[in-house]
């Protein structure tokens, strides 16, 4: 199929769409404490988001590995 389009996964997102998912969530979160009488600065939400992004990642990460280790197929070639 030399013809064949190029399928992209699902899971396929654009470079920094998950730290703008987080800065939303770190808003939100924020604007609540806020409320609670509890203030962030700026360079704390930057601050946190890096943590957060961070940690997923070496969650991913993780899960990634669990996942080989516990798989029962082998990995399959393509080509």
């Amino acid at each position: 199929m030399a013809n064949a389009p190029e399928q992209s996964s699902y899971l396929e997102v654009q470079d920094g769409a998950f730290e703008l998912l987080f800065c939303g969530l770190i808003s939100v979160v924020a604007s609540m404490l806020h409320f609670a009488g509890i203030d962030l600065a700026a360079a704390d939400k930057s601050q946190l988001v890096d943590s957060i992004v961070n940690i997923a990642g070496v969650l991913g990460g993780l899960l990634a590995v669990y996942g080989r280790v516990a798989a029962k197929a082998a990995i399959k070639s393509v080509g």
